[in-house]
């Protein structure tokens, strides 16, 4: 879960190890960006540090019943909630 609250622009960073291991702790990790931009309801996820890792994420907007499911590839992608 991620919580990016604000009256503008939020944003936080997701660690994903890659794999099901704990290689993340021999910095064996795949940064995933996620911004959130309010006024537009948007959500940014791209890569970041090391190499991007394949994963499919539900997006919800706390308290409300809006849900997307994200496939990233570990390209760019704009999610929208309008």
């Amino acid at each position: 879960m991620c919580n990016c609250p604000g009256s503008g622009a939020g944003a936080a960073r997701a660690e994903l190890a890659l794999g099901r291991s704990l290689d993340f702790q021999n910095g064996e990790a795949a940064w995933t960006n996620l911004s959130w931009d309010d006024a537009a309801q948007v959500l940014t996820i791209e890569p970041g540090e090391g190499s991007p890792v394949a994963r499919r994420f539900s997006v919800q907007i706390m308290g409300e019943r809006l849900e997307r499911t994200v496939d990233y590839t570990g390209r760019r992608v704009q999610v929208t909630f309008d």
